[in-house]
């Protein structure tokens, strides 16, 4: 009986759909899983994927708390927020104060553009209508 190495491969990573998910989650790229984790080529991971939708819904399901991480990070720099830090003084002590790190107008700016394309998009529509009028441009130098 001969065994297809693909089938193998296939197992494995179904097998280990958990730990598809939690490196996701974890931030390693699809790259990373295949070479480190599966030992197997992207090509080969993007295979299983179309075959097998579960390998599919588990990555997307490690993609949903790094997902979230950014919207609440984009979401902080859009409203602007506090953070703490720590300073030594000159007598060696530590201090902890608060310092506000203002709204950033490029976050704005990615968050309108993607949340309500329709007005903040940077390419606008402009329809002209009427007709084409011919413009005469006279050369008389004698006048």
């Amino acid at each position: 009986m001969r065994v297809n190495k693909d089938e193998i491969k296939t197992d494995i990573v179904i097998k280990n759909l958990d730990l598809l998910t939690q490196y996701i989650s974890q931030g390693m790229t699809i790259t990373e899983i295949c070479k480190d984790v599966f030992k197997i080529s992207k090509a080969m991971f993007y295979h299983i994927c179309a075959q097998h939708p579960e390998v599919r819904e588990a990555y997307y399901k490690g993609l949903q708390p790094a997902i979230f991480d950014c919207v609440d990070a984009l979401k902080r720099m859009c409203n602007g927020f506090y953070v703490e830090e720590e300073k030594i003084l000159p007598n060696g002590d530590k201090t902890i104060f608060k310092r506000y790190i203002p709204p950033n107008s490029t976050a704005i700016m990615f968050f309108l553009k993607n949340r309500d394309p329709e007005n903040w998009r940077d390419r606008w529509d402009v329809t002209l209508e009427g007709g084409i009028m011919p413009v005469v441009i006279k050369n008389d130098l004698t006048e």
